[in-house]
């Protein structure tokens, strides 16, 4: 006959496994993120735009972050339509995320509550620099729309929305430190900081110079030089070799008349040299491969119990093995190859954004396995076999790093920019040929993304010098 303390145990693990599938589907329940978007990522890296689509986790389980995957893949596939509403819907999402600031801290502080699951039953919420690619994408998508004033709108929100994520982040930081000194663990969360690779600390890993380069673009564009100079800028700033970068942040200091500022960079990058009334601007942005995924890290560590003896913890964590992206690849115009610079490194900002998160993470983590221990410990006394039972469960529902991130961004990004006279264009890219019509006194973007076999592509005009 079932005894009441095991019948009870029975009760604990359903409503466990019942809780945890409202929030999470079966296969993510058992597993992690990177594991079951594995092969729509193979199909990515080979430049299968479609397969990836295809092969994409049904979204109930990160509908947030599987608009985010769905709007990437369906923009490289050429579905810009699908692409625009799938990014518009995970904006509509993050919204409601940013008008519940408090949601993160109060998951922070339940961690000891939902000690009997795992980080990926929390919410999702997109690090700084994948809410940057969100606006920068529909930025992308309003240009294909030739709606300039709503690609602006989407660039200056990216630049809202980062700050507002910084202080969030920084309230989040101050309060798992609170919770680490209440439970007495600051020196194994450092003990565990200590043993993470370190991502560097550079101004490539924490700013975006794909967003800044865009943004000066745009405002160059309109006519507001002010903010043009201020966001080429802070792109020179994080990719300071880039020559190209730094004719742009010079060009808007003397059509704005920054005298000064223009000496300056003049000392560092050579004499500028206005522009022919008839001269064209080619601008090539071109995303290259797909950022590093999380992979899970089972790492032990010694820790007292309820009753003070030290006991051997498996905590399950995130991390990235530190791949080095590739130098820009070059492109062919009318013949010519010609040199792109690098102005995002995709894989320095997620390792970034992960070791940011990682005294929040590891605080959870830690606090997570003392409780589940001591809830086994307390069964056991009553009866070993609920104690077994239940500690299994746990262990179960527990052992999952998180590892959820925007898969499919690029790796790198890098840019061209170049005046020629008008005229039309022949652009080698790999395999694929793009035809690029430069306009009198018009900006042309042309924006590819390379990935294996693969490359997605369009050209737009976008006014004047």
């Amino acid at each position: 006959m079932m005894s009441k303390n095991y019948r009870l145990a029975l009760v604990f693990a359903t409503s466990v496994f019942i809780s945890a599938c409202s929030n999470l589907s079966v296969y993510n329940l058992f597993s992690h993120y990177s594991r079951v978007t594995a092969e729509s990522r193979a199909s990515l890296l080979a430049g299968n735009y479609l397969a990836a689509q295809t092969e994409l986790p049904e979204s109930g389980s990160y509908p947030l972050l599987s608009d985010l995957e769905r709007g990437r893949l369906a923009m490289l596939a050429g579905s810009h339509s699908q692409s625009f509403d799938a990014l518009k819907s995970a904006d509509k999402k993050a919204r409601q995320l940013e008008e519940n600031p408090d949601l993160q801290v109060s998951e922070l502080l339940n961690s000891v509550g939902s000690a009997v699951t795992n980080d990926n039953l929390l919410t999702f919420y997109p690090a700084d620099y994948e809410s940057g690619f969100l606006h920068l994408y529909l930025a992308l998508e309003y240009l294909q729309r030739d709606d300039l004033q709503g690609a602006l709108v989407e660039i200056r929100r990216a630049e809202q929305v980062q700050d507002v994520a910084r202080k969030n982040r920084e309230n989040l930081l101050n309060r798992a430190a609170a919770l680490a000194k209440e439970n007495r663990i600051e020196e194994n969360v450092g003990a565990v900081l200590s043993r993470y690779p370190d991502a560097g600390e550079t101004l490539k890993a924490v700013q975006n110079g794909y967003l800044y380069f865009l943004s000066g673009l745009l405002y160059e564009v309109t006519g507001d030089y002010n903010n043009a100079f201020i966001d080429y800028g802070r792109s020179l700033a994080i990719s300071p070799e880039s020559n190209m970068l730094a004719q742009s942040t010079m060009r808007v200091a003397y059509l704005q008349g920054r005298n000064a500022a223009l000496k300056k960079l003049e000392k560092r990058y050579g004499k500028f040299h206005p522009l022919r009334k008839d001269s064209s601007r080619l601008v090539i942005l071109s995303e290259e491969g797909v950022v590093e995924a999380k992979k899970g890290w089972d790492l032990n560590l010694w820790l007292p119990d309820g009753s003070g003896y030290l006991n051997s913890y498996s905590l399950a964590m995130p991390y990235y093995t530190g791949k080095p992206v590739a130098p820009p690849l070059p492109v062919y115009i009318n013949g010519k190859m010609k040199k792109l610079d690098q102005v995002a490194n995709v894989n320095l900002m997620a390792r970034q954004a992960l070791s940011e998160k990682l005294p929040v993470l590891i605080t959870r983590q830690i606090i997570r396995v003392i409780a589940k221990s001591e809830l086994r410990r307390a069964l056991e006394e009553s009866d070993q076999n609920v104690g077994n039972f239940v500690g299994n469960v746990l262990n179960t529902l527990t052992e999952q790093p998180d590892t959820r991130a925007w898969f499919s961004l690029p790796e790198s990004v890098a840019i061209y920019s170049g005046f020629f006279k008008p005229q039309s264009l022949i652009i080698r890219a790999g395999k694929s040929e793009i035809t690029a019509e430069l306009k009198k006194g018009h900006i042309t973007i042309v924006w590819l993304s390379r990935q294996g076999e693969g490359m997605a592509y369009w050209s737009k005009t976008i006014g004047g010098l």
